[in-house]
Order: structure tokens, then C-alpha cells, then sequence
């Protein structure tokens, strides 16, 4: 309402907890039965805190169940803007802090913004085209720019959260990547990105190996909580013939029959 000071409500949308401490919000969701880790700050310390869960709205500075909220009250004083920043992770509250430091250890959003801006002008300038119309260049760098949506890396400090085995596993001297709609990526997806990232695409496949090693079973459509199962067919098997036609061989091949 105009005139009111401002808040910020964090929600999880599953079980969770939330936790508050000075300027910082540290707790977890749930998501098909993974934990996400969250650490936020705000830049100044909430004037006060309330949480709300089923019994309804209260003083306390933490809480824990299901579907629960936080909500941190601001004065307006000389600016309404609240400066927010927050880390991720799928190990730990103190991982997560960890990955913001890593990621975002200041407040300047300009700063950010350049840095993000140079970081996705080099990897979209790997493709120079010549012709055609300004919409239609845009076209094309808009889905190329989605091109890089998956797989995901999910490495954290030399290490990564495996569904497949149920714990936090080392990574040793390769990323691990999951999240792979490979049902159709495997179509003209990952064959793009053999020509783009081959080192990355060696990592990629690798990760697949890892989750059949872990796991028991190559994964058909695996996602950060597991395999979908969502379509039939054996569609990584492509991938790997493609990627090991094209000289991409620094994966274990006997291991990938699995």
C-alpha cells in the first residue's frame, strides 16, 4: 500500500525450512525429493521478521515444514531500493554461501551486468554470420543463446550433489553435467555443441557414464532428481556414436554400453 514500508516474502513450495540472522536468510526446498540449499543477503538488515506457516503468521526467526514462508520487513528510510544477492547449491546452506561469494561478492548490479554481458558475447560470437535481416539475426543469436539452456553443470567446488548415488560425490578433474532433454537434443543439440564445445561435450558424456556407474542403469532422460523416464528409446546412445565419430574419445567407450 502507498506509504507502507516495504518486504520481502520468501515461500518454499514443498518442505523446506528458513532461517534468519542479522542481514542473511539461510534453509532449503524441496524438489521431487532433492534438497535446494539457498543463502541470500540483503545489502541492509531487516528493521523486522515474521514467518508464517499452517498456524498462521508469528514473531519467530525461523521455521520448518511444509509450503512455510518468511517475510522481512524494511524501513523506507532515504530509498526504497533493497539490495538483494543469493547463492544455490544441492550440498549445503554453507556450499550455497560459498557459490554467491564465488559468483556475486559485491553489490554493484552494473558491474554484474558487464561482466554477464561479456561473458555471453564470447560465447555467441563463436558464430559470426554474414546477411540477412536485422529480425532475422536476432532470430538466430536468440536460439543460439538458448542452445546453452542445457546440459547444466552442477559442480560445486570440486564437488556435486548425485542423485544417482545419493550423496555429495567428487568430481575429480571433470564438471558434471545433468539435466538433459536428450529425447530431442539429441537430434541437432548435441551434435552443435560437439562442434562448439568439444571439451565440454567429452565432460557431458562422461557425465552420463557416471550416472550408469553410480547408478546401476544409463539414464534415458535425467534431470537433477533423477531419470524422467519421459520417452522411450535409447536416444544418449546417438549422442555417444556421434560424439565418438567426430574424434570426441576421451570418454570410456565399454563403460558407455552399459
Amino acid at each position: 500500500n502507498e506509504g507502507s514500508n516495504p518486504c520481502i516474502l520468501l515461500k518454499t513450495t514443498n518442505q523446506g525450512e528458513l532461517i534468519s540472522a542479522d542481514n542473511s536468510i539461510k534453509g532449503y526446498d524441496t524438489f521431487n525429493d532433492v534438497k535446494v540449499y539457498l543463502y541470500l543477503e540483503f545489502e541492509r538488515k531487516p528493521q523486522n521478521v515474521k514467518v508464517r506457516d499452517r498456524e498462521g503468521v508469528s514473531d519467530n526467526t525461523s521455521v520448518k515444514g511444509n509450503r512455510i514462508a518468511l517475510i522481512a520487513g524494511f524501513n523506507n528510510g532515504s530509498t526504497s531500493e533493497i539490495k538483494i544477492r543469493y547463492g544455490l547449491s544441492y550440498i549445503s546452506t554453507e556450499q550455497a554461501g560459498k557459490n554467491l561469494q564465488n559468483d556475486i561478492s559485491g553489490w554493484d548490479l552494473n558491474e554484474l551486468s558487464d561482466k554477464a554481458r561479456a561473458k555471453w558475447n564470447s560465447v555467441l560470437s563463436k558464430i559470426e554470420i554474414e546477411g540477412g535481416s536485422e529480425n532475422q539475426r536476432i532470430v538466430f543469436y536468440t536460439s543460439l543463446y538458448r542452445c546453452f539452456e542445457r546440459m547444466c553443470d552442477i559442480t560445486e567446488d570440486g564437488q556435486y550433489f548425485s542423485t544417482w548415488s545419493d550423496k555429495t560425490e567428487p568430481s575429480n578433474d571433470t564438471a558434471f553435467y545433468t539435466d538433459d532433454w536428450v529425447w530431442d537434443t539429441h537430434l541437432a543439440l548435441h551434435p552443435l555443441q560437439v562442434i562448439l564445445n568439444p571439451d565440454k561435450q567429452d565432460e557431458k558424456i562422461s557425465s552420463y557414464i557416471r550416472m550408469a556407474r553410480q547408478s546401476g542403469w544409463m539414464p534415458t532422460f535425467p534431470t537433477i532428481s533423477g531419470d524422467n523416464h519421459a520417452m522411450n528409446g535409447n536416444h544418449s546412445a546417438a549422442v555417444f556414436l556421434d560424439a565418438w565419430n567426430k574424434v570426441i574419445n576421451n570418454f570410456n567407450l565399454e563403460e558407455a554400453y552399459f
